[in-house]
């Protein structure tokens, strides 16, 4: 379960969402790169696009626990 080993979610519907943001930043990522939209360099873009997320994704759970 990916989810539980990289950011110890073990709420199914928490594990929904957050693999539907995920989800839907690809796809944004996809359109604007099949657009030739991306203002920055493939590789640079995926470099900022793992950190953020991986950043991201554990103070957003630290913060709300409850949900």
């Amino acid at each position: 379960d990916l989810f539980y080993y990289a950011f110890g979610i073990e709420n199914s519907e928490m594990k929904t969402n957050i693999a539907s943001i995920l989800v839907a930043a690809l796809d944004g990522i996809a359109i604007q790169q099949s657009l030739g939209a991306l203002p920055v360099e493939t590789d640079k873009m995926i470099e900022v696009f793992s950190a953020f997320f991986k950043e991201s994704i554990p103070i957003f759970l630290e913060k709300h626990k409850n949900f």
